[in-house]
């Protein structure tokens, strides 16, 4: 699984999006291998080169392990 370090900075996080192709990367804290969340390719064409890219990294949405297929499916199309 490809992912991006929530301490990479701005250019470092672009060079690996366009390398790898995807629209959404999972963002990680190294640190302790937690994942804070995911980031959208498209949300980084609107950064200028001393925004912060972390705070347009989407929060995940959590799905119980009650919760049906159907559901979680139509929860997550909004």
């Amino acid at each position: 699984v490809r992912w991006l370090s929530i301490a990479s900075d701005l250019s470092a996080i672009q060079d690996r999006v366009a390398e790898g192709h995807y629209s959404r990367w999972p963002v990680v804290d190294p640190q302790n291998e937690s994942i804070l969340g995911y980031l959208l390719a498209k949300d980084l064409i609107q950064l200028s080169d001393d925004s912060d890219w972390r705070k347009i990294v989407r929060p995940l949405d959590r799905i119980s392990s009650h919760e049906t297929v159907d559901s979680a499916m139509s929860r997550m199309q909004r």
